[in-house]
């Protein structure tokens, strides 16, 4: 994985700081959030898309257009903990699993999109369908270096 370019943030909730330096493995930057949504709108919209003629629009590309939103407009959703300091991520990746379940056990990859809420909606679910295709395929050079 490539890294992020960070910033320094200078003043912050003490919650935030006691919270992202609890984390039980101290190399651990993920941020980890739950977002509860009616799904009914999202539906709605992949029916209208589609009958547009924007096939390649679904649910998955929907989702990470409003994670983005979500992670952008609020600031603190970006923050990771690095020696001592908490740090702004620039920019919003969104890492998005893929299981391939041609082995045993189950491998578990996934792909990564940078800033998925500033790309059109069509564009980011041909992105995420041919790096999927990539990491089921073995073509993905980042995996390809890790895999046995």
């Amino acid at each position: 994985m490539m890294n992020q370019k960070l910033e320094q943030v200078e003043t912050t909730e003490t919650f935030r700081k006691l919270a992202c330096s609890a984390w039980k493995h101290p190399r651990d930057p993920s941020t980890y959030m739950t977002l509860t949504l009616d799904s009914d709108p999202i539906d709605q919209y992949v029916v209208t898309q589609r009958a547009a003629g924007h096939s390649s629009i679904d649910r998955l590309s929907v989702l990470c257009v409003l994670l983005g939103q979500v992670i952008e407009t609020i600031p603190s959703f970006s923050y990771i903990y690095q020696r001592g300091h908490l740090k702004k991520r620039q920019g919003v990746r969104l890492f998005v699993p893929v299981m391939i379940f041609d082995k045993k056990p189950i491998d578990l990859y996934g792909i990564s999109l940078e800033d998925p809420h500033k790309q059109p909606i069509d564009k980011l679910a041909d992105e995420i369908k041919t790096k999927t295709q990539q990491v089921c395929r073995n073509q993905d050079p980042q995996i390809r270096r890790v895999r046995r």
